[in-house]
């Protein structure tokens, strides 16, 4: 799934994934989703920042902004929330926002996909991360034959 692409592209793909059980492993679980949430908000606000062509240093300013730049904020909100399935509260932790805001953000964007250049812009940024996340899952695939063959 999403989720573990990414976290195995942020971590190399060669460590041993979460498991269940002792402290040691709990922790490793919570960094994981960490790794996760990281990259896929990068992989987000990297996205929007290229496609919009607005600085990333102002998506990821914590203060309120110019409505263009507020509004590539929110789409990479909503992204991050419809392409990696991230929770509301996921979102808004990844962002330094508050997870109503990002709730706000993404009912903002769905009323907006009414327009139809608008919403070929989503549609174009979700497949782009959609290819991206298939070809990270297909490297991590790679990798976990890899591995198989030398604990084999």
């Amino acid at each position: 799934n999403a989720k573990d692409a990414v976290v195995c592209a942020g971590s190399g793909g060669l460590t041993d994934g979460p498991g269940l059980g002792s402290r040691t492993e709990d922790a490793s679980c919570r960094t994981h989703e960490t790794d996760f949430r990281t990259a896929a908000t990068q992989l987000c606000l990297r996205t929007v920042s290229l496609a919009l062509c607005v600085p990333l240093k102002q998506l990821e300013a914590a203060n309120r902004c110019k409505a263009d730049i507020a509004l590539a904020r929110q789409i990479a909100m909503y992204l991050a929330h419809t392409q990696f399935s991230m929770a509301m509260t996921e979102v808004g932790l990844a962002f330094g926002r508050d997870r109503t805001t990002v709730s706000h953000a993404c009912s903002l964007v769905e009323d907006k996909r009414d327009e139809e250049t608008f919403d070929l812009t989503i549609t174009q940024l979700e497949a782009l991360l959609g290819e991206a996340v298939n070809a990270i899952e297909a490297r991590c695939q790679q990798v976990e034959g890899v591995r198989d063959v030398f604990q084999g």
